[in-house]
């Protein structure tokens, strides 16, 4: 009786556990869909008002400080529609990580014009756990949007490596670099912050190896599954 139970309740475990899948799925649809909608609209048509603005203006102060504007709407509309094609590629439901890696690379440059060049095995099959997966995907999505903001190039190369009890990714790009221990980017050291406790939940870490004028590599390790998980963050 004890087995039967036991199976019973992996049964609805695992209902459960696809019910709520689905349902997170669903919300990340939804808000994508509002932000498009909503948001990213009103920014479009803020930005090209605002273009047509100084042809009319005499004077030149005023001329400035609106074409200031227009650039930081131009800016905010495109970290909205990466944010709107994140949350599309999370909520589709697909088999892989890999899957969903070719597929926001692809819409990655298609959307911002920023390159995304992935160097991966072949198979596609990681060994990873799809938490693991779910969080090594917001990682990755985390460190483009960091490199197209920050780096100055206008591409990116991820590298995906499955090594012994482990699978290393990394996420490289040749730009201007910065200093990890300096203080003043309050913004990007938040991001790299968010991307070390995500690691964490699922056993993983975070390396960031920068410096100005060299380039930035974001390495993130994940352990594969049947792997003894280690929580940890690199610094």
């Amino acid at each position: 009786m004890f087995t039967v139970l036991g199976r019973g309740y992996r049964v609805i475990v695992g209902l459960a556990g696809r019910d709520r899948r689905r349902a997170i799925l669903g919300e990340r649809d939804r808000i994508s869909r509002e932000m498009h909608d909503n948001l990213a609209q009103v920014l479009a048509t803020v930005h090209l008002r605002l273009r047509a603005v100084p042809d009319c203006c005499a004077d030149a102060s005023v001329r400035r400080e609106i074409t200031e504007l227009a650039d930081l709407c131009e800016a905010s509309y495109r970290d909205v529609r990466e944010s709107i094609l994140a949350l599309r590629v999370a909520g589709a439901d697909g088999p892989d990580l890999m899957t969903s890696l070719r597929r926001y690379a692809r819409e990655c440059e298609r959307h911002t014009g920023h390159r995304v060049q992935l160097d991966a095995p072949v198979g596609g099959d990681l060994h990873l756990s799809p938490d693991a997966e779910v969080q090594a995907m917001r990682i990755i999505q985390e460190a483009l949007t960091n490199a197209r903001k920050h780096a100055g190039t206008d591409g990116v190369t991820v590298r995906i490596v499955p090594a012994a009890g482990e699978v290393v990714i990394d996420v490289e790009d040749g730009g201007r670099g910065f200093d990890p221990d300096s203080r003043g980017d309050t913004l990007r050291h938040f991001g790299l912050r968010t991307m070390a406790e995500r690691a964490a939940l699922v056993g993983g870490g975070v390396q960031v190896d920068s410096r100005p004028g060299e380039g930035t590599r974001v390495r993130l390790r994940l352990p594969a599954l049947g792997a003894p998980v280690q929580s940890g963050v690199g610094e």
